[in-house]
């Protein structure tokens, strides 16, 4: 048998495996960013549907931003983006659930003279109606009695839909029927409910009068403040646990664990494993004669079989070797089963184990250390122990302790 020798380190496979490396690295920072990076509704969100912008409006125009869970009677204006209130996990079961109780103190600061803009649905707000709408088209400004939006003209949203518009409402942008502005007074406040949030993400703020309309409606200037709602500081039906960003509990969502890592990783591991191919073809290309070696030893496979027989041989007596232990070991367990030490005699433990007095003489047999003739002895010996031994575990020795001690 023959091998072949290594040949020294070539200058070309270290060459390549740099150039590999170092288009690993590039592809690891110069990725393009995640579009969502941040989450959805995320203040300090940079993606299309994040609200960075909305907020750098509010502080360039001498206001101030929180996240709260629930407003307190400094904040003037609370934007609600998510169901953060919602109680997901009830609906998803179809099952009564804490959503109304969960809205309470949000609804208690509208009471007081806050106002809430949100798009989603909160109790006794405005209701969506309609057909959900995917036209990118200006959206224009149509029957308006909502003062507070004079000189917003047009909005621009990718998917609205219309908000059905109750008697004692206000609106804007719509037909009087329907609008995509309605403004409903509660105590002495409002919710206000938009048919879409796109109008203040990042991605379309800038277009038409959409950063108007949130001037107007968080009344920004000085001194205004807004305050981004989180939602319940827990999950109240995913075990009191913590909400992500998005006011959301956590574990709620549909995301995987890929969706964590950022996109230059993937193509950075592909390029590992490149390099790590390429590593293996360049070593494993072998130059060199061809260097003899030792052709190893057979040894029959018999061998072990003989072993094993020599050493079987040289035990002495072992079928009552393993009858003592048989014994041993159901003496031992039935003594602590009695409350008597393990090697208790046998003329304290053969009554106890055995109460008929004729079968007693048997019971001692199996139990002394007598020697067997065959091998079918032996099985029966442990067929007949283990028996006892279940017999045993299924009775209540307690009585017969007591009797056993007042006789003796």
């Amino acid at each position: 048998m023959t091998a072949v020798a290594s040949s020294r380190s070539n200058p070309l496979m270290w060459a390549g495996l740099l150039a590999v490396a170092a288009l690993v690295v590039l592809l690891s920072f110069t990725s393009d960013d995640d579009a969502a990076i941040g989450g959805r509704a995320d203040p300090n969100g940079t993606g299309r549907e994040g609200l960075r912008a909305l907020r750098l409006l509010v502080e360039e125009s001498g206001g101030t931003t929180q996240s709260l869970s629930v407003p307190d009677d400094d904040i003037e204006a609370a934007l609600l983006a998510t169901r953060a209130y919602d109680d997901v996990l009830a609906e998803l079961n179809d099952e009564p659930g804490q959503t109304e109780a969960n809205y309470a103190p949000l609804l208690a600061w509208v009471d007081r003279g806050g106002v809430l803009v949100t798009g989603v649905d909160v109790p006794g707000g405005p209701t969506m109606t309609g057909d959900l709408t995917d036209d990118e088209d200006a959206i224009r400004r149509g029957q308006c009695d909502i003062d507070q939006l004079d000189g917003v003209m047009s909005l621009r949203a990718e998917l609205w839909t219309p908000i059905a518009i109750a008697p004692a409402d206000r609106s804007c942008f719509g037909d009087g029927e329907t609008a995509f502005v309605v403004r409903r007074p509660r105590g002495d406040g409002a919710v206000v409910r938009v048919g879409s949030l796109d109008v203040f993400f990042n991605r379309f703020l800038d277009d038409a009068d959409n950063a108007a309309l949130a001037a107007r409606l968080f009344g920004l200037g000085d001194g205004a403040s807004l305050a981004f709602l989180t939602g319940p500081e827990t999950g109240p039906l995913f075990g009191d646990g913590p909400v992500n960003e998005d006011g959301e509990p956590v574990g709620a969502g549909e995301s995987t664990l890929l969706d964590l890592l950022h996109p230059g990783v993937i193509p950075m591991f592909v390029g590992l494993a490149g390099a790590a191919v390429l590593f293996a073809l360049a070593r494993g290309r072998r130059l060199g004669s061809p260097v003899e070696e030792t052709v190893p030893i057979e040894l029959p496979s018999s061998g072990h079989v003989e072993a094993v027989g020599r050493l079987y041989a040289k035990v002495e007596e072992p079928r009552a070797r393993t009858a003592e232990r048989l014994r041993e070991d159901f003496r031992s367990g039935a003594s602590r089963r009695f409350g008597l030490p393990p090697d208790a005699p046998l003329d304290d433990l053969v009554p106890l184990i055995e109460p008929d007095r004729d079968r007693r003489p048997q019971t001692r047999e199996r139990l002394t250390d007598a020697p067997l003739e065959n091998d079918e002895a032996l099985i029966e010996l442990a067929r007949d122990l283990n028996e006892r031994r279940r017999a045993l575990a299924g009775r209540d020795v307690t009585d017969q302790i007591a009797t056993q001690e007042s006789t003796t």
